[in-house]
Parts: C-alpha cells; structure tokens; sequence
C-alpha cells in the first residue's frame, strides 16, 4: 500500500476521496496491530515455556526469533520490552 504525501493529503479536496484514503489507512494499520498482538502472544507463550529450559538470557530472544522465522531479532526484543519481560538491570 502507497502512503499519500502531506502535499497530495492537502491538495485533495474532495471529502469523499479523504474518507477512502482515511478508511484505507485505518484498515491497514488495525491490521498491522493485530499481527503485531498475534506475534507478541506467540512470544510470551514462547517465553513461558522455553525460560526454565534456556534460562532468561538474551539468547532466548535469539532463539525466540529463530522460531518464529522472518521475525529479526530486534523486533522480538521490543515485544519483551512491550510485555515486560525483560529482567531488570540495576
């Protein structure tokens, strides 16, 4: 999906027209969250079951992202930061 530029957003006038790219938006975006939840479920549940097995380590991140596969790392670590997860470090 195409983003319209702030440019075109002003120039287009036509209240019908801003509602279907509003609406499109709108979609998209509720759709990106819930594959978001649906992956950070996955995470927790992941988490849950592997932490006593592997230990809460960063490689458990590591191989939380291996699992799920064409998840990179760095997204796996901000759902632990998002669900809490991460140890505290003091």
């Amino acid at each position: 999906m195409a983003t319209i530029s702030r440019a075109a957003w002003q120039a287009c006038t036509d209240p019908a027209t801003k509602r279907r790219f509003m609406a499109a938006r709108n979609t998209y975006n509720r759709a990106r969250r819930q594959r978001t939840w649906a992956r950070r479920r996955q995470v927790y549940h992941l988490w849950y079951v592997w932490r006593d097995k592997f230990g809460p380590h960063r490689g458990l991140q590591r191989l939380i992202a291996q699992h799920l596969g064409g998840v990179h790392r760095s997204t796996v670590s901000r759902d632990f930061a998002a669900l809490g997860l991460r140890g505290r470090v003091d």
